[in-house]
């Protein structure tokens, strides 16, 4: 994570364009663990940094995307979006348990139903964690 640096400087662009049902929330962009800014839907920055490469990632709330080894040079673009189908995720086993258990619902049935779909939410997790935040240059 050691920044190479230079006595110039380089202009990069993020993007965060617009995705309906992606949230209200800024997302964070770090640097070299260093936050470089907070970025709005649907808002195009344009950032000045030291020439150099770079570790970069993006956060929101706790959600944080994957981290990439960058060579930024002057003119790069990074797009910052959400994989919102990736919620989903959890849901799916839910939907299909339940379609296989169907309707019955003594309270001892009903205790062990809740308790598979609580496990099978928990397994998809670490999934919907590590994929819901993109970052990728252009």
């Amino acid at each position: 994570m050691v920044q190479e640096k230079t006595n110039f400087s380089v202009m990069i662009t993020l993007v965060r364009p617009r995705q309906y049902g992606a949230g209200i929330m800024k997302y964070k962009v770090f640097a070299n663990d260093q936050l470089i800014c907070e970025i709005e839907d649907d808002q195009t920055l344009e950032i000045d940094l030291d020439s150099g490469t770079y570790v970069v990632f993006s956060k929101v709330l706790w959600f944080k995307s994957k981290e990439y080894k960058m060579n930024l040079e002057n003119g790069d673009t990074l797009m910052i979006r959400t994989n919102k189908y990736i919620i989903c995720l959890p849901v799916l086993p839910v939907l299909i348990y339940g379609l296989i258990v169907g309707l019955d619902l003594d309270s001892k049935t009903l205790v062990y139903s809740v308790l598979i779909l609580v496990v099978l939410i928990l397994i998809n997790v670490p999934i919907v964690k590590r994929n819901y935040l993109k970052l990728s240059k252009l």
